[in-house]
């Protein structure tokens, strides 16, 4: 919240400083983005893709809805799907930053999303905060302004690394079939915690304190990219749609190649092997504590029994 100031340099003294400067003359040097140009840059939102390209192109549309100018930036770990490949030519000629980089096999190597974090920022004199987030997770359900309530929380929660949504449970439809899966691991981690109500700039909101892997999240600028950052999860009406769990919102078998060839130590929801393994298991819980935004724009704390759903 401080007041930020720019410095006054003098050039002269500054090139006295350096009695060999003269050996660089005549070499190219890259331009940077000026401070100016940084602060009132688009926020950068790097997502993380891999042969689902319809999936992709609808997480950007909902991105580029929302109140706040972003800029996409696609770190792509070895699609081969042809559908996918399309997308990602097309998505680059409309102007979206494609970095390319080769198939992963387990979860650790998400991290490095970093390199592209790092690349994408190398040429700015001041950073800017950033989103990381998979391609399966829809933001376009929260507020429009919901990239700029992130990053005040971000500055209030100092101790927090990232500011992200909670994914919502309370609609993942019958059908889907790891929905007892998900709801079991969800609950268990998020759901049967107690809200914290806060306010701040006289607007309600409510938090946990929660780690924050590669779901949605923004990041402080200048700090580097890693899985399992200590974050704080916001409720409705700040929360996301984790898009695996409603079939229904993809159309037709485009998500096929993906649940095929998609690795299961990485992906958990849209995967044959996991399918497999825990389709139909037991409920282990029978209710959850969930956000709601009243017709007053109050938010109240209520009970989800499962039975009910």
């Amino acid at each position: 919240m401080a007041e930020l100031r720019d410095h006054t340099i003098d050039m002269d003294a500054l090139a006295a400083a350096f009695p060999i400067v003269g050996e660089w003359e005549g070499q190219s040097l890259v331009p940077r983005k000026s401070v100016a140009a940084c602060r009132t840059a688009a926020v950068p939102v790097f997502l993380i893709s891999f042969n689902r390209g319809p999936m992709l192109r609808k997480i950007i549309a909902g991105l580029q809805a929302l109140s706040v100018p972003v800029s996409i930036i696609v770190h792509d770990n070895g699609s081969f799907d042809d559908k996918t490949l399309e997308i990602l030519r097309d998505l680059e000629e409309g102007g979206v930053v494609v970095y390319r980089y080769g198939l992963i096999q387990n979860a650790d190597e998400l991290d490095r999303v970093n390199d592209s974090v790092a690349r994408y920022f190398e040429n700015w004199n001041e950073p800017c905060p950033y989103v990381v987030s998979d391609c399966d997770v829809d933001i376009a359900v929260a507020e429009a302004d919901v990239l700029q309530v992130y990053a005040g929380l971000l500055n209030r929660f100092r101790k927090a690394e990232c500011v992200g949504p909670m994914l919502r449970i309370r609609d993942i439809p019958k059908t889907y079939p790891l929905r007892n899966r998900a709801l079991n691991r969800h609950i268990e981690q998020f759901w049967k915690n107690e809200p914290i109500l806060d306010e701040q700039d006289g607007r309600s909101f409510a938090y946990q304190e929660a780690p924050i892997d590669t779901t949605f999240a923004m990041h402080r600028a200048g700090e580097s990219f890693r899985r399992m950052k200590s974050g704080v999860r916001i409720y409705e009406p700040f929360e996301a749609l984790h898009l695996d769990w409603y079939p229904q919102i993809v159309e037709g078998d485009e998500d096929e190649v993906y649940s095929a060839t998609s690795h299961p130590d990485i992906s958990h929801w849209k995967n044959q092997n996991e399918n497999e393994k825990y389709a139909g298991c037991n409920l282990e819980f029978h209710h959850y504590r969930y956000v709601v935004l009243d017709g007053n724009r109050k938010l109240r704390v209520k009970t989800g029994w499962l039975d009910d759903v």
